[in-house]
């Protein structure tokens, strides 16, 4: 055979070659397709998406595998033996490496800790199935990494998608690559958080997120419309509480002994605190980190948010878990809720009652203030305590009557969910209270009033005072 006839032969080879690619690799893409909708629709958990993906890669490596051989046989009749037997050759080494690879990972030995055997036992490695054919670069890292600096360019998720778009169809055929947010996030087992609700502040009519406007038409202003985001509390309660049982364990032993080795004086080394505490409890150099603060819920909007409207989908999962409780290491938790705190006008809107600045706004007391200078004045002359039962029936009442009743406008979106009932339930903010010069004022009026000698032993006292978890460091004096 000339040369002419030899680059005919190669040249059509190679075209019949093509096009039996095209054909293999379009019933592999309807095969993933049909996948990856039923994996979807059966919600499955991270085990089972790394184990039928590295299954579907071992297919097609395999169906790679043999038609690489089926194609090297025909065209070795056509006496091309030493052209075939390398391209052979060299098809073979790569493929047989990325089976093995696969091969070795499905069939590895089990892990050496109990909690990795019960986990990922006859589980396929996700992070060893390689990105495509023609690469040992591993899918997940990879994916990894593409996340962290999405995290960090701060890329929205039409961004994220696009780009993620865009490799892909840069990638040999087949690959591992997402496509979307959602299939990254599934592929390196991350859990959703957050789920997102648009609602209309003028028909109160709930839409779908990715609507722009109200399909009711009640207004196209983008300052009618609210955004929510309501957290998975069960989910990141679990989390952290996994996170932190050996913390959890080692401070309640503390506590049953009263032991504080940190000599903070935190509030569960009191006497009656010991008496009550039967539940779980951080120290208290670790309850102010962030991650370990669960965020129920975020409200974006141009106005501010109705209480019961914002909060109600999150009440109504908290009052599930408070019936069920959690989960944790097979131990079931259950989730008492003590009171809530923040600043006046964030206490007035969650508890429903009118602003610090109002007649009958104190949340404790009977006091109806006067209006002097421009200026609420309130003066604790007599003291008239607001009861439990007399808040309950004030709150009832003025929800009923849509009216201003003693400050109360109306019942609480947290009455059903604290175990401890109102008024006892507000705890007042000890920033505000305390380090805005009250606290300051009140002491100087009565340092005024004492001998020298008292003087002395109470700057002695207020010098040696610890404060409550540690607000500030520095030591307090009356000079």
């Amino acid at each position: 055979m000339d040369s002419i006839d030899f680059n005919v032969q190669y040249q059509f080879s190679l075209h019949k070659r093509k096009e039996r690619y095209k054909r293999h690799n379009a019933a592999r893409r309807q095969i993933r397709s049909k996948e990856k909708k039923s994996c979807i629709a059966r919600f499955p958990t991270p085990k089972q998406y790394k184990l039928s993906l590295a299954e579907v890669n071992l297919k097609i490596i395999l169906e790679d595998e043999y038609t690489c051989l089926h194609d090297n046989h025909q065209l070795s009749n056509d006496n091309n033996h030493y052209f075939i037997e390398n391209t052979s050759e060299e098809l073979n080494q790569g493929n047989d490496y990325e089976i093995s690879i696969i091969s070795n990972d499905a069939h590895a030995g089990t892990p050496s800790t109990e909690k990795a055997q019960s986990d990922d036992e006859d589980c396929v490695s996700l992070e060893k199935v390689p990105l495509h054919d023609y690469t040992i670069d591993s899918t997940y890292d990879y994916c990894e990494a593409f996340t962290m600096i999405a995290r960090q360019a701060n890329l929205s998720k039409k961004s994220t998608n696009d780009f993620l778009s865009l490799i892909k169809s840069g990638l040999p055929i087949p690959n591992n690559m997402p496509t979307t947010e959602q299939e990254l996030l599934l592929l390196l087992g991350v859990n959703e958080l957050f789920t997102k609700r648009t609602i209309c502040l003028l028909c109160y009519n709930e839409f779908s997120y990715d609507s722009k406007f109200c399909p009711r038409r009640c207004s196209t202003d983008r300052s009618s419309i609210a955004y929510i985001y309501d957290s998975n509390v069960e989910l990141i309660i679990k989390k952290i509480m996994a996170r932190q049982s050996s913390n959890f364990n080692e401070h309640k032993k503390n506590i049953y002994n009263n032991t504080d080795h940190e000599k903070t004086k935190d509030i569960p080394f009191g006497t009656l605190y010991q008496y009550v505490l039967k539940q779980n409890e951080l120290p208290a150099k670790l309850r102010s980190r962030q991650c370990n603060m669960g965020i129920i819920s975020i409200w974006i909007a141009y106005i501010e948010p109705p209480a019961k409207l914002w909060l109600n989908y999150s009440v109504n999962k908290l009052q599930i878990i408070k019936d069920k409780g959690i989960d944790i290491l097979n131990v079931n938790h259950k989730l008492i809720i003590f009171g809530i705190t923040g600043d006046c006008p964030a206490l007035s809107l969650i508890i429903n009652f009118i602003n610090h600045n109002g007649y009958f706004s104190c949340w404790l007391y009977f006091i109806e203030g006067v209006h002097m200078n421009k200026k609420r004045q309130y003066r604790y002359d007599t003291l008239h305590l607001r009861t439990t039962n007399q808040y309950f029936k004030l709150s009832k009442k003025a929800e009923r009557t849509q009216s201003n009743i003693w400050g109360h406008l109306g019942e609480s979106v947290l009455s059903n969910i604290l175990d401890v009932k109102f008024p006892e339930a507000i705890v007042l903010d000890y920033l505000h209270v305390s380090l805005l010069g009250h606290a300051k004022l009140i002491i100087l009026a009565v340092y005024h009033l004492l001998k020298p000698a008292q003087r002395k032993e109470l700057n002695f006292y207020l010098h040696n005072q610890f404060c409550p978890r540690k607000l500030f460091q520095q030591k307090v004096t009356i000079n």
